[in-house]
């Protein structure tokens, strides 16, 4: 059945998030019955005064990006309906054309071609059980990244996914602790980081506790993130690569940063931090993470530690 899932407005736009199924009949069979296939569906409704500019530029790529970060999956917008003066009778069909962060054309083929809704669902479904009305998380989102002090801490986070799908390793963990960096620096406006006792590692140190129990899986998962800041400073100033693990120990490194940092901008979208754990360990990739990891760690545990 169509229903609506959950309304706010911004910016005085009514936002809204539908869930409507989508139901075919196929051939009749050798026996009287017709099989029947339906899909579930959400899309994203917004009534106001907008113009296609203001839909293009202000609010696809952010519904996008808040699509892509909920699920841990490629979201790209290709299809927009606009109707004029509120009414149904007088549609026009628009072919949307908008600028986005810089990203790999393979990730984009993915999303247009494999639409996923499961991981999105999965998440909408975490949050209506405890009574979340999905389009507040959203809001969180716009407030908190959008136009506040999250926003570079949640794009260096998706910018670290690009590189991991690029199979640039060594970025994608620079990204990844720049990320947790600039979330640090964010919430503690007052301390200057480079007066911090510990420095890069004391901020990491401090994610991975702010995680809850997402910390302590990664932390057990995943051991070297507690010299993680070596692996940093050999990247950002080391010259070749020390041993043959050292990629493998940069991949292993950004996994486990990605979830911690994700319990953390989830917190930031104002979830608490059980809830972000819970939408977290939902997801059906992060089991799968945590037996890699430990596999890894396990097969570098015979390697020198550079």
């Amino acid at each position: 059945r169509k229903e609506t899932l959950g309304t706010t407005t911004i910016d005085n736009t009514r936002l809204s998030l539908i869930r409507a199924p989508h139901t075919s009949w196929g051939p009749t069979g050798q026996d009287s019955g017709r099989q029947i296939t339906s899909t579930d569906l959400v899309h994203w409704k917004l009534e106001g005064p907008l113009t296609l500019r203001t839909i293009v530029t202000k609010w696809s790529g952010h519904l996008e990006a808040f699509v892509r970060f909920m699920t841990m999956e490629p979201s790209v917008v290709t299809r927009i309906d606009c109707h004029l003066g509120g009414t149904r009778r007088r549609r026009l069909k628009v072919e949307l054309i908008a600028p986005r962060v810089q990203r790999d054309d393979r990730t984009a083929e993915q999303a247009r071609g494999k639409p996923s809704p499961h991981d999105y669902l999965a998440t909408l479904h975490t949050l209506q059980q405890r009574g979340i009305d999905p389009t507040d998380v959203f809001a969180g989102y716009w407030q908190r990244v959008v136009t506040g002090d999250a926003y570079m801490a949640m794009q260096l986070h998706l910018e670290s996914q690009d590189r991991l799908l690029d199979r640039s390793s060594d970025s994608a963990l620079l990204k990844a602790i720049r990320s947790v960096e600039s979330l640090w620096a964010a919430n503690n406006p007052s301390v200057e980081p480079h007066r911090l006792r510990g420095g890069v590692q004391r901020q990491i140190t401090d994610a991975v506790e702010r995680a809850g129990q997402i910390g302590t899986d990664m932390l057990d998962a995943w051991p070297e993130l507690e010299t993680v800041h070596k692996l940093r400073r050999h990247v950002a100033h080391g010259r070749g690569r020390p041993d043959a693990g050292f990629g493998l120990r940069c991949v292993g490194g950004t996994e486990a940063l990605q979830w911690i940092q994700r319990v953390q901008l989830l917190t930031e979208l104002g979830l608490s931090v059980t809830v972000a754990c819970v939408i977290v360990s939902d997801n059906r990739k992060y089991p799968r993470t945590l037996d890699t990891l430990r596999r890894w760690s396990a097969e570098l545990g015979s390697r020198p530690t550079p």
